[in-house]
């Protein structure tokens, strides 16, 4: 059974649609909220449910809520772990 994209609202075939933030897009809608750029699995940011590019991603600290990362979560939790062994050895 084919979904509906939650951008345009036109169906989605497997082959072009991508889930992501409990949505289903077609690749090409998934875009920022901001200034319409087309984004993908790493590029996004995504706050209160709503895609952003990095460029235009909200200031979280004026906003207070939900966040979720695309492709960077994986460097920020690289860099967490990399702060946290320098601070282990600075302890020695």
């Amino acid at each position: 059974m084919s979904e509906k994209c939650f951008a345009c609202g036109k169906t989605v075939y497997v082959t072009e649609q991508l889930k992501i933030l409990n949505r289903v897009y077609h690749k090409r809608c998934f875009r920022c909220k901001v200034c319409n750029c087309v984004l993908n699995m790493k590029s996004y940011r995504a706050l209160d449910g709503n895609p952003y590019c990095r460029a235009h991603y909200p200031n979280v600290s004026e906003h207070g809520a939900q966040m979720n990362y695309g492709g960077g979560q994986e460097e920020q939790v690289q860099e967490e772990v990399e702060e946290e062994i320098n601070n282990e050895d600075l302890e020695l």
